[in-house]
């Protein structure tokens, strides 16, 4: 069998394989679209209150939530903004180093354009994969802070006659924070901050593992210093919590496996460590010159991408 036979039924091959999934943006819009929509709407109800949160009763006079409040080392907008946009630029300066060098820059430019928005895909499904359930969780466990006198201050002065009762029913009276607080003052469990900090430091930690350190790279500390960088990231969001009398530790503990839950299940359920090949064309060995290395490399496109 000559070349151009081969190269027709590997050609026939590829357009069996893909020929089921010849249409899949009308499925993505008719049924993925609505439905994470409808997530993320009723994520934000659940944060924002409109949704009512179950509240759990507490001890007059608890020490555990007595705590001062101390506002946030590292603020929500903070983090979500952080947790959007740093994943975008690491995916698109990494991917760039992986196109081929002889490409024209419009087609480099493409490819790596639809590589950092498949990944950014993938990432960002696992990202309100983690969200959902921990606002699932914050309201039915409906958890006090520890700072929740501070912020709520519970009408239950008559109630609390020796010190020690046990109250299930009570409204927030505090003048000193809005209403979003004094809701949130009984959503302590499990952290939030923690679970998106692991998730987006640890994913954009395994990816750089996967996509560009190796051992003859010309620098062998760039990669690991940026890998430390985002798991640092990742503790200071979660252990900022404590020190900022916002959860207690079995918060943050709960809220830190759930981040590496979900990272896991969208690195390896998702896209399968970012470890298959793009293309039958893809399994040839480029030459890269970049800032970090210089050799040759087999193209180990994510199974996103395809």
């Amino acid at each position: 069998m000559d070349s151009a036979e081969t190269h027709n039924l590997r050609r026939d091959l590829e357009s069996q394989q893909t020929s089921p999934s010849r249409n899949p943006w009308k499925w993505r819009l008719l049924c993925d679209a609505p439905l994470l929509i409808i997530i993320i709407l009723l994520t934000g109800l659940f944060e924002l209150g409109v949704i009512p949160s179950y509240k759990v009763g507490f001890y007059c006079n608890d020490p555990k939530l007595s705590f001062p409040f101390k506002g946030d080392t590292v603020s929500m907008t903070a983090l979500i903004v952080g947790a959007a946009l740093i994943p975008i630029g690491v995916f698109w300066l990494t991917e760039l180093f992986h196109v081929d060098s002889s490409s024209s820059v419009r087609e480099k430019l493409l490819q790596v354009t639809q590589r950092t928005g498949q990944l950014n895909m993938i990432y960002l499904y696992g990202l309100i994969f983690n969200l959902s359930l921990v606002e699932v969780m914050k309201g039915i466990t409906g958890s006090p802070r520890p700072n929740f006198f501070a912020v709520c201050q519970p009408d239950t002065n008559k109630a609390c006659q020796n010190g020690t009762e046990y109250i299930t029913s009570f409204e927030c009276t505090s003048t000193n924070f809005s209403m979003y607080y004094k809701n949130d003052s009984f959503r302590s469990f499990p952290s939030g901050h923690a679970s998106i900090g692991v998730y987006w430091g640890f994913f954009l930690t395994w990816y750089l593992q996967k996509r560009v350190f190796k051992w003859r790279n010309r620098s062998v500390v760039f990669i690991p210093f940026l890998q430390m960088t985002f798991m640092s990231l990742a503790a200071v969001c979660a252990l900022t919590r404590i020190t900022d009398n916002r959860h207690h530790w079995w918060d943050v503990l709960v809220g830190v496996l759930i981040g590496f839950a979900t990272v896991y299940y969208a690195v390896k359920v998702l896209c399968n460590e970012f470890s298959d090949i793009q293309s039958i064309a893809s399994e040839e060995n480029q030459t890269e010159k970049t800032p970090i290395f210089n050799h040759r490399r087999e193209d180990t496109s994510p199974a996103c991408y395809r």
